[in-house]
């Protein structure tokens, strides 16, 4: 087995606003107690939204391309095995 880091992958978003409620789509049921959407959930998703994107925004590993979108920085960790 051998691993890797890569300390220079790069995710280009075209549209960071529409990656933020993505991103929710995913975490929210997650993070959520009931681990499914309840209708509370519905009525905060534009807040929810909101705070994903201004938390992505604050993050110095996340690069605005100026036009909406944006790369995001990452370190990558693989390990190969062979049979």
């Amino acid at each position: 087995m051998e691993t890797r880091t890569c300390n220079a992958v790069v995710l280009r978003i075209g549209n960071l606003e529409h990656w933020s409620k993505l991103t929710w789509s995913f975490l929210g049921v997650q993070l959520g107690p009931a681990g499914v959407w309840v209708e509370e959930d519905e009525e905060r998703v534009d807040e929810a939204v909101g705070i994903v994107y201004e938390e992505l925004v604050r993050n110095r590993k996340v690069v605005s391309d100026g036009a909406g979108g944006a790369e995001i920085r990452m370190v990558a960790t693989i390990t190969i095995a062979k049979k």
